[in-house]
């Protein structure tokens, strides 16, 4: 239990440690045009991508995608960039989507702490951003949001705000420890040991899928999450059958569409009526990566309190691990 929130509550130290590291790091540029960026991987090394992609949308030319499969899309080719994110470096879907990379002629470049990807790379003379080894895949993601950001401000691809940005996330997240504590507790206290529904606008989806691994890795509940506005054209009618079983986690940011601040809100009406069980949270800060890091930071608290009020060990993961052994049966 310790072990995880102390990891938990480096957050911030991760994410300064990373900006000395990509400062420091010797990658080379591959002065390329790309027309398409693809971030590859699963799980805890792959979903810095998903939040990252979202990040950059609103100011990077170039398209940023994620991909979580042993394959990649079928634009891939020698001007796409494709980032491949795997901390063990031996994960074998993003092993898999890492030699269809090189056979593409795309330039790729690597986040790992070792394995067969640290040994490709070298092998390859690719770049790579060596993470420290040792830890959850999931408890590093400081690391990768800010190595991530480097990998595409070397290429060209966004300029170097994001420094200051991340400096200043860091040491807001430090100074605010105590309060986001207190929060995560009172969401804790609102879901109780409800089955809990995350919702926020679109533009976070890659922030409510880190929450929900995170409640399915760390305090091992099953959850599901949904976006505005699509929800309202699916999910909101299911709602029908909804009950008080489940419990809402509403998030906000004050750079939500208008229409889907409205919309969050009727909703919010028309699901009281099924389940009184709805905490709201609201996104602080007016930069965008410190919004998002604060958020972040939030629901890995959240997942830490919930495991120890379940009971349950934060870092054990049998369910994969026997996965992982089945599948070494058939290579």
């Amino acid at each position: 239990m310790e072990e995880m929130k102390a990891l938990v509550l480096a957050f911030p130290d991760h994410l300064e440690a990373a900006l000395k590291s990509g400062m420091a790091s010797g990658y080379r540029p591959s002065g390329r045009k790309f027309e398409n960026i693809v971030i590859t991987g699963l799980g805890g090394s792959g979903i810095g991508g998903r939040i990252v992609s979202q990040l950059v949308a609103p100011t990077s030319a170039t398209p940023v995608v994620c991909a979580n499969d042993y394959k990649l899309p079928g634009f891939v080719g020698k001007h796409s960039l494709v980032v491949i994110s795997s901390y063990s470096g031996d994960t074998e879907e993003t092993v898999s989507a890492m030699k269809l990379a090189h056979q593409s002629g795309a330039e790729i470049a690597c986040i790992t702490s070792g394995g067969k990807v640290l040994e490709f790379a070298h092998e390859h003379r690719l770049n790579c951003m060596q993470l420290p080894s040792g830890n959850p895949p999931r408890a590093m993601l400081g690391f990768s949001l800010v190595m991530l950001h480097f990998i595409l401000w070397k290429e060209g691809c966004i300029d170097d705000r994001f420094i200051l940005d991340f400096q200043q996330a860091a040491r807001w997240i430090r100074n605010e420890g105590g309060d986001i504590e207190q929060t995560a507790s009172k969401i804790a206290d609102g879901l109780g040991d409800r089955i809990p529904v995350l919702y926020a606008g679109s533009d976070y989806e890659g922030l409510l899928i880190r929450w929900r691994q995170q409640l399915n890795e760390n305090s091992k509940l099953l959850c599901w999450h949904h976006v505005f506005p699509e929800m309202n054209h699916n999910e909101l009618v299911g709602w029908t059958g909804g009950d008080e079983r489940f419990a809402v986690v509403m998030i906000h940011n004050e750079d939500d569409h208008p229409r889907v601040k409205l919309r969050m809100k009727i909703c919010r009406e028309l699901i009281e009526e099924r389940s009184r069980h709805i905490t709201e949270v609201w996104g602080k800060d007016e930069n965008a990566i410190a919004r998002l890091v604060y958020l972040v930071h939030l629901g890995d608290l959240l997942s830490v309190v919930l495991a120890e009020r379940r009971g349950v060990n934060p870092v054990e993961i049998p369910a994969i691990q026997f996965l992982k052994n089945e599948l070494s049966r058939w290579p």
